[in-house]
């Protein structure tokens, strides 16, 4: 049986050929390990979760721009988005610094200082500007701030301006009495009475009088287990949330648009009134070694 014609018979490849083809095919191999590197370098785009509170609005940009190097999640706070870290449905949230303090310093570490601690001073008295006007009054707290971080910082402020007034806890407030509420709390407090307004905040205070760096407050938490893994994903994101910090302090006006549309604020009304007491903060390095180093001195 013929298998095939003499004039088609299969022509033996000259050397040129021969050169051609392997390097055709050692070009084939380098683009597939360049593709397999830059996979590889990207690592797994960031899990972030953030709850609706100002201390979140700098990571309104990330909301309103979606990107394959991250996803954004509105927790309804800082225990639902600690059980979905420490589930591993997330790799980053933003949470309060006592909140940070109750999981495996093993397993989790702050990347970021995002606010500094602070409570907003509220009163009835349009006379009470500065820290030295509490003199003689009596400062009322919510219960849920005895022994807190931020009744700390108040002491440490009153003891450093010589100020020397009462302090209470609870939901009673009498006419002359001073209101003092996390800033997250702040627009609820005036919605309810609105003979109350804004005298001053904390944190402003500890910066013009304190000879620390301000204490942190809400925190850029991370996964362990993710920055082992982690790419040219997890450094995009931190570029775009730190934009997003820098973005919301010169734009305010539209940023409160975003936290509306993202979700980090019920309404307009809201976020407005809320985004003048946030400070848009982005501490890195060694600014974020002295915000956390005066936060444990608290």
């Amino acid at each position: 049986m013929i298998l095939f014609r003499k004039d088609r018979a299969m022509k033996k490849k000259t050397p040129a050929q021969i050169r051609l083809l392997c390097g055709c095919f050692a070009a084939l191999i380098l683009t597939f390990a360049a593709l397999l590197a830059a996979a590889l370098g990207r690592g797994e785009k960031v899990r972030f979760g953030v709850s609706a509170t100002p201390d979140c609005y700098g990571a309104a940009m990330l909301l309103q721009t979606p990107s394959a190097q991250y996803t954004v999640s509105v927790g309804s706070g800082d225990a639902v988005l600690k059980e979905a870290l420490e589930s591993g449905a997330l790799d980053a949230a933003v949470l309060r610094y006592e909140t940070f303090e109750t999981m495996d310093a093993e397993k989790y570490e702050v990347r970021a200082v995002l606010s500094y601690c602070n409570l907003t001073v509220l009163s009835r008295d349009k006379g009470i500007k500065k820290i030295t006007d509490l003199n003689d009054k009596k400062l009322v707290l919510a219960e849920d701030l005895r022994g807190s971080a931020e009744e700390a910082m108040l002491k440490k402020l009153l003891g450093k301006a010589d100020v020397i007034c009462s302090i209470g806890f609870g939901d009673n407030l009498g006419e002359n009495d001073v209101l003092l509420v996390r800033p997250g709390d702040e627009y609820r407090a005036v919605s309810a009475d609105r003979t109350l307004a804004r005298c001053f905040v904390l944190s402003s205070v500890w910066k013009g009088l304190m000879d620390s760096a301000r204490p942190a407050g809400a925190c850029l938490v991370v996964s362990k287990a993710y920055l082992g893994k982690a790419g040219s994903s997890y450094n995009g994101f931190m570029r775009t949330l730190k934009d997003g910090c820098l973005y919301g302090d010169e734009k305010r006006k539209k940023t409160v648009e975003m936290c509306v549309a993202g979700g980090l604020a019920r309404s307009t009304e809201e976020a407005d009134y809320l985004i003048s007491t946030c400070s848009f903060s982005f501490l890195e390095g060694d600014d974020l070694a002295a915000s956390l180093q005066a936060r444990k001195e608290l």
